[in-house]
């Protein structure tokens, strides 16, 4: 969800755009779109305003039978549009008419947007609901041509040999889908009269395909760089997206929402795992869309030997071996251990065909027990990790089957800074499983939001009074308060089973204040009052042993 500010340097004597209009979208990262909007004051008030691309595109597509863009776009646009700017308003300013209003896309999110339109061209800002922070640009002019603003059917020849080029089963290309997805996108091109027709004809075509990891857009800074600097790019990561906490003694909650370079991150996790003393990890990978090869680090922290992974076939392989893959095969073919590098896994994909992956131990090796969350929006490098953690029966997973999305996929530069991202190699697990368009059945189907019930069950027998805790703080997330209040006492009066960590008094404190927040809660404020003389007994003579900051 985004936020959209619009600013401008010039006067101009109308408070709003009228018209058709060509805009120029530029994201921070690296996204450049131009299409054409429609501006209007549709009711009485002329500082009222709003904004749309193409009406009725959006009702195109769904109406195609595209479930994976209905599934993005949630409810459809004003107007069926896919770009639409509603809500809008003007107000007279010195530099011209200040701006704003609410961006509605299923491409870009919401966001809204504020700023100024003068001598009849808009300038602005892109800017996120939330943090307020900026994310890219946004220029305008008046445009009353039909005419397509790139060549359309070239691009669409471009995109076609680039897949025939790289995809990494050349049979596939025979396939009817195939042939239709070719010929019907190089007609609905020839059709297109701007950026957001290409994007949208792509989008409506592609799931035809039942294939993931296959992208377009037009994004001309990475279309400018080199393999080297995509990857390195793609390896960085400005944010930590690792979180870890302690929810109950003996038990560690680690949550990654996305493998991006955070090999330090996960390895700076674990050794507070160990030093801590977990007996229990929760690895939540719920919604984690994959990422680079990081995942195995997570791994590596939880295996003693080295653990072959799978395979990844390309196109010079399955071109001169279209049978199932054979124990002789992999035992011919070169293997990249997790110390390898992005760079070494591709290069050796385009010189031999295949590689065979092994994850290699890391210390500190976690030897507790480990459950992991999945859920359907679990994909691409996470797969492999769950795939390899219950296949070797390290852990147990909790939730839902995975994405079935595990592909390796590289840009490709078009003209005009296009780019396409193909699949240039498929993945085969250890045991000969293909997790594209199957992904990761878990030892435990349940709904997203009850994995930590299922958990704590099976805690249950190691870890009493945590496990009690662990539910009471998942059933009040639910909204359950009377179970909650029951499982908080039970953990009460499991506390001396639970040798191994012994809750501390402070653990058994916290325990209370959410038994003492729930009474209080439901009016009976004398239970509540009786719940923190308890908390006051375990903590108010040591000043070290208080209730952590949260609980």
């Amino acid at each position: 969800m985004y936020t959209l500010l619009l600013t401008a340097v010039l006067a101009s004597p109308s408070p709003v755009p009228t018209g058709a209009w060509k805009v120029s979208l530029h994201e921070n990262d690296g996204v450049e779109l131009e299409f054409r909007m429609t501006f209007s004051a549709p009711g009485a008030d002329p500082t009222q305003w709003e904004a749309y691309s193409k009406e009725g595109a959006a009702r195109e597509l769904i109406g195609g039978g595209t479930a994976a863009l209905g599934r993005m776009l949630g409810k459809l646009p004003p107007r069926g549009a896919l770009i639409a700017i509603v809500d809008g308003s003007s107000q007279a300013s010195p530099e011209g008419w200040r701006m704003e209003g609410t961006l509605r896309s299923p491409f870009l999110g919401e966001r809204r947007f504020s700023g100024l339109l003068a001598n009849g061209r808009l300038h602005g800002e892109l800017r996120r609901p939330v943090s307020g922070t900026q994310a890219g640009t946004i220029d305008a002019v008046p445009d009353v041509s039909t005419t397509p603003l790139r060549d359309y059917p070239a691009l669409a020849a471009d995109l076609e040999l680039a897949i025939r080029q790289t995809l990494f089963d050349p049979s596939l290309l025979e396939r009817p889908a195939f042939v239709r997805f070719f010929s019907e996108l190089g007609r609905r091109f020839a059709r297109a009269r701007d950026d957001l027709d290409a994007v949208a004809s792509f989008q409506a075509l592609a799931p035809s395909l039942s294939l993931s990891h296959l992208a377009f857009i037009r994004n001309p800074r990475l279309a400018a760089q080199s393999l080297e600097e995509t990857v390195a790019e793609q390896s960085a990561s400005s944010e930590d997206p690792t979180r870890l906490s302690f929810p109950a003694p003996g038990i560690a909650f680690l949550r990654v929402t996305k493998w991006a370079g955070c090999a330090p991150a996960i390895d700076r996790a674990f050794q507070r795992i160990d030093a801590d003393g977990s007996r229990v990890l929760l690895l939540d990978v719920r919604g984690n869309p994959g990422g680079d090869a990081t995942s195995m680090t997570a791994l590596g922290h939880l295996i003693r030997e080295p653990l072959t992974v799978g395979t990844f076939l390309g196109s010079l392989w399955l071109r001169q071996h279209p049978g199932p893959l054979s124990q002789d095969d992999r035992a011919s073919l070169p293997t990249l251990d997790t110390e390898a590098s992005p760079l070494e896994l591709i290069t050796q994909l385009r010189t031999k065909g295949a590689v065979l992956g092994k994850a290699l131990p890391r210390a500190p090796f976690f030897s507790g027990s480990v459950f992991v969350l999945v859920d359907a929006a679990t994909a691409s490098a996470s797969e492999p990790l769950v795939h390899a953690l219950k296949e070797s029966h390290r852990a147990t997973v909790l939730g839902e089957r995975t994405a079935g999305a595990m592909l390796l996929a590289l840009p490709h530069t078009l003209r005009d800074g296009w780019i396409a991202v193909i699949p240039e190699a498929d993945f085969i697990a250890a045991d000969g499983s293909r997790l594209e368009g199957r992904g990761v059945a878990p030892d435990t189907k349940c709904p997203s939001d009850r994995v930590f019930l299922e958990a704590a069950d099976r805690i249950a027998p190691l870890l009493p009074y945590s496990s009690a805790v662990l539910r009471g703080a998942t059933l009040e997330a639910l909204k359950r308060p009377d179970d909650a209040l029951r499982a908080y006492r039970a953990a009460l009066q499991a506390a001396s089973r639970q040798t191994s960590p012994v809750p501390t008094p402070a653990a058994r404190a916290a325990a209370l204040k959410r038994i003492a927040a729930l009474l209080a809660a439901r009016g009976d404020e004398r239970g509540a009052r009786d719940a923190m003389a308890e908390v006051q007994k375990l903590v108010s003579d040591d000043p070290t042993e208080r209730p952590a900051a949260g609980d």
